[in-house]
């Protein structure tokens, strides 16, 4: 006989089963791929001037198992477009690379991913997930008295398993378990008819975890309860052979295990209200405190008026540190590291408040945020002092705002947004313990965006316009007496770059299909840059080495005009 209950229930497994985020690989890694089982074969290849991609969505047992695969690899290495030309040159000047024309470089990209979707019942839902990626330059120059040889990969796999089951249409519980590798390996060589060379960089995170969490759900509120693990493996070294002798100049190797668990409380009104109460409490290996971080959302609806403001804080134990001396090359110099006796748990508070607006064809939204960090790092802040090593503790506070409209017409959508960002870091050795800009501020940054559709062309524009990056300026001294340059400046980060803009525009037309299962063709230009504006977008001072040192002082140029094609079939 009919049973509308089993119907109902048979309709809120598959909605809600099926609306789960894509699968997670990693906590360094994060991507999101297909949440259901597809029944029909699909897929897609295209090419332009750097890489080449294809994808691919198969079923193999109807409603119950399908696999996702896509990949791509650029042809950099073989080919050096057009379109490669001006990235290059935006990526490595001011290094050896750039000021070696007889000098030859290789550097090349892949990444792959790969999901497969389970559903074996009506109630549970099992994602496996797992990508690879790798970036590799190898770069040389050979003279007639010398050879210089720079290697540098950096390279990522990720796994990723989680399981869904639904007890009934309240209650459910999940488990999710992955796995993440991360690898930065730099060489540089130099071999001279009087002297040998060399420096190693390396740095290796292995990241795993294990979370597990049940959730009770009904129409007016929601309940969920868990608990998680987390192992990080992280090691790095600093290493340099000069005439023979080995030295290593920093190295460092940890293992942080964390607990944690979390609850959370949400009372909702659809289209009215929203609350939402969290606590997560973590305990790191490294101290015996523990450290919680309460949540809290609220949101509030008048038909197409919104208003919402939450709270939450945040701990992190794993940072990332600069080094800009050791490698001339000047290019991934950003190493991580976990938290031990010498660096305190990073701690944040965040405050936001926001509304949106929403009617027919306008939309508008706009947003305040606050933040306060403590027990930052003066190398990981955005600041380094280039003329002492030491390591400072800090405070950052940072307010910001933004603001986004959008409006559409018939074949015509265009939107504008706004962000305002004042971001200041205070450390007792640096500037007389007095807040300064961080060198990451810009204050202003404006973006225009419009699209328009006709028929099969697509055609877009993208503007962009900011205030210049924060700087320092300031003396270089040398002392007579040979001791290491002095820096003497009045205050830190006091002024700024030029204004920076740039247009882009891309044109796109898709060919008409013969039949309905026939392929679909795209043929796209792109152009970023337009108008070629270049000014400068970031200054760096270096030190020479040695007694008798000097500070060179770097600027970045921002990229030129550079055009691009692209191609695609879809199937």
């Amino acid at each position: 006989a009919f049973n509308p209950y089993v119907i109902d229930e048979v309709d809120f497994y598959k909605k809600n089963i099926n609306s789960k985020y894509g699968g997670r690989v990693g906590s360094l890694i994060d991507i999101k791929t297909d949440s259901e089982v597809v029944n029909q074969f699909s897929g897609g290849a295209g090419t332009n001037l750097l890489h080449a991609d294809a994808f691919a969505k198969i079923p193999l047992i109807a409603n119950k198992l399908s696999i996702t695969a896509s990949g791509r690899r650029s042809f950099t290495d073989l080919w050096k477009s057009p379109t490669y030309k001006p990235l290059s040159e935006r990526v490595f000047q001011n290094s050896r690379i750039a000021d070696n024309d007889q000098g030859t470089d290789d550097f090349f990209f892949y990444d792959a991913t790969l999901s497969v979707n389970v559903q074996p019942s009506l109630k549970d839902k099992i994602q496996l997930n797992a990508l690879a990626s790798k970036n590799e330059l190898d770069f040389s120059n050979r003279t007639s008295d010398e050879f210089q040889k720079d290697e540098l990969t950096t390279q990522s796999v990720g796994y990723s398993l989680k399981w869904l089951h639904y007890w009934n249409t309240k209650w459910n519980h999940e488990i999710n378990a992955y796995n993440s590798r991360y690898l930065l390996d730099y060489s540089f060589l130099l071999d001279t008819e009087s002297e040998s060379n060399a420096n190693v960089r390396t740095n290796f995170v292995n990241d795993t975890g294990l979370e597990t969490f049940f959730q009770y759900k009904n129409k007016l509120q929601s309940v969920s309860l868990g608990i998680q693990y987390t192992n990080n493996k992280v090691r790095y070294a600093f290493e340099t052979q000069e005439s023979g002798f080995d030295i290593r100049l920093d190295n460092d190797s940890n293992e942080l295990k964390t607990y944690s668990t979390f609850l959370t409380y949400e009372l909702r009104k659809e289209n009215n209200y929203k609350l939402s109460l969290g606590l997560r409490s973590n305990n790191y290996s490294i101290s015996n405190q523990h450290f919680f971080e309460p949540r809290l959302y609220i949101e509030k609806k008048w038909n197409a008026f919104t208003l919402n403001a939450s709270y939450n804080r945040q701990t992190q134990a794993v940072t990332q540190i600069r080094e800009s001396e050791f490698s001339t090359l000047s290019l991934e110099n950003l190493v991580w590291r976990a938290t031990d006796d010498e660096f305190e748990v990073i701690m944040a508070d965040h405050y936001n408040i926001g509304a949106s607006f929403k009617q027919r064809k306008w939309f508008f939204e706009t947003e305040l945020y606050y933040k306060e960090v403590e027990n930052i790092v003066a190398f990981s802040s955005g600041f380094l002092n280039i003329l002492n090593s030491s390591r400072s503790i800090g405070e950052s506070r940072t307010f910001g705002s933004e603001l986004f409209v959008k409006r559409r017409f018939k074949n015509f959508e265009s939107w504008l947004s706004y962000t305002f960002l004042n971001q200041k870091n205070r450390f007792e050795s640096l500037n007389n313990n007095r807040f300064f800009k961080s060198n990451i501020t810009i204050n202003h940054t404006l973006k225009w965006v419009t699209l328009f559709r006709w028929k099969r062309w697509h055609a877009s524009t993208s503007w962009l316009i900011h205030s210049g990056k924060t700087i320092t300026e300031g003396t270089f001294n040398k002392p007579e007496d040979g001791a290491p340059v002095e820096f003497d400046a009045t205050e830190l980060t006091s002024n700024s770059l030029p204004i920076y803009h740039r247009l882009d525009a891309s044109l796109k037309y898709k060919f008409k299909q013969k039949t309905v299962k026939s392929p679909t063709y795209e043929v796209g230009f792109s152009v970023q840059n337009l108008y070629n504006f270049r000014t400068t977008i970031n200054r760096e001072f270096r030190i020479t080495p040695g007694v008798d040192n000097q500070v060179l002082t770097f600027d970045y140029a921002s990229l030129g005009i550079t055009p691009n094609l692209s191609f695609r079939i879809h199937w």
